[in-house]
C-alpha cells in the first residue's frame, strides 16, 4: 500500500518561506560582492547565480504546494508564504 505522507502544516510553509526569503537575499548580496570583487565570469559568481536560481525554483515549486495542501485558505493567505516580506 502506498504512504501518504502529510506534508507541511500551513505554519510551516509560512516558516519556510520566510527562511528562504532570508536565504535569498543573503545569497543576491553575497552574489553581488563577488561580481564586484571577481567578475561575472568567475566561477564563484556563477555557483552563487545556479543557488540562486535554485532558491527560486525551490519557493516556486512550494508555492504551488502550500496551495494544493490548504484549499481552504484565501489566496492572499497562500501567496504570503512564499511570495511577501515579512520580518
Amino acid at each position: 500500500m502506498l504512504k501518504v505522507l502529510p506534508g507541511f502544516s500551513f505554519d510551516q510553509h509560512q516558516i519556510t518561506g520566510q527562511q528562504i526569503y532570508n536565504a535569498r537575499e543573503f545569497f543576491g548580496k553575497l552574489h553581488y560582492d563577488l561580481l564586484e570583487s571577481y567578475g561575472e565570469s568567475a566561477r564563484p559568481v556563477r555557483l552563487v547565480e545556479d543557488i540562486i536560481e535554485t532558491i527560486d525554483r525551490l519557493r516556486t515549486s512550494l508555492g504551488e504546494v502550500v496551495c494544493t495542501e490548504n484549499p481552504e485558505r484565501e489566496d492572499w493567505e497562500l501567496d504570503q508564504c512564499y511570495y511577501s516580506v515579512r520580518e
